[in-house]
């Protein structure tokens, strides 16, 4: 059972206890406490589909605003978080387990970016999940960012769809630092079809919204719509669900769903 339905019952049995003690006092009579508490008991239920509801005593509660402003807001500051760690990590912190050793300013080749997804890998399998493992393999990638901006040339669509976790991350670092048109399709695709891995997404976001800032009207047709596809499987209040929501808007997307724009 999830959280969010915990919660759901945990508040309903809660009022509804309310309601009980109540109704055992002998003066008990229906009046506005109970068909307050009633409300409430059911509130849990209904948010995701109510906008506002009116109490007794004419206090309103606007459900999903309220809801939607939460989750968005701890969306925005988990993806600022991980912007500032890769960009500490980029000032001067050296690479995960010291493995990769830094780059020589003249070097201008894509075997330090493979180098550095290998790396990657290896944190992945070696660690366990939690901020420990987020941090280093954010190290890594501020590496990535650091060799794959001397680059000119790099095709990233045999990287993007590998079935390598740290080959994707060298081909969507590439794109990150060089952010054109022509990655908007597969960097899109990647994120509907072979990039699973949440920290991959992110970036993959990250990328696009570069990408976005520059064009938006290569977002268009089948890219808004896997795009759409793709924020409707992310689970509120995360990063992702943040930046996806963002480049819908940035890019020009509309919805097709009342009441939910892609603005801000």
């Amino acid at each position: 059972m999830s959280t969010r339905a915990r919660l759901q019952i945990a508040v309903s049995v809660a009022a509804l206890v309310v309601v009980v003690i109540h109704h055992a006092w002998p003066e008990f009579r229906a009046d506005a406490f109970t068909g307050t508490f009633l409300v409430i008991a059911v509130l849990p239920w209904f948010a995701p589909i109510l906008k506002s509801i009116e109490l007794p005593g004419g206090l309103k509660v606007e459900l999903r605003e309220l809801r939607e402003d939460l989750e968005d807001t701890r969306g925005a500051v988990r993806s600022a978080e991980l912007q500032a760690q890769v960009g500490a990590a980029a000032i001067g912190a050296p690479a995960a387990s010291g493995q990769v050793q830094p780059r020589d300013d003249t070097e201008e080749s894509s075997d330090r970016l493979m180098a550095l997804g290998v790396e990657y890998e290896r944190i992945r399998s070696a660690m366990p999940r939690g901020t420990p493992r987020t941090e280093a393999m954010t190290r890594v990638l501020a590496e990535m960012f650091k060799a794959a901006l001397p680059l000119r040339e790099l095709d990233i669509r045999p990287l993007i769809t590998s079935g390598s976790p740290g080959a994707r991350l060298a081909g969507i670092a590439y794109a990150h630092e060089h952010p054109s048109p022509e990655f908007a399709e597969p960097l899109t695709s990647a994120l509907s079809i072979s990039e699973d891995t949440p920290f991959g997404q992110y970036w993959i976001l990250r990328a696009l919204r570069h990408i976005a800032a520059m064009d938006p009207g290569v977002f268009r047709g089948r890219l808004c719509a896997l795009l759409d596809e793709y924020r409707d499987r992310q689970e509120p209040g995360t990063d992702r669900k943040y930046e996806v929501t963002r480049l819908l808007g940035e890019a020009g997307c509309r919805t097709t769903r009342a009441n939910d724009p892609y603005g801000f």
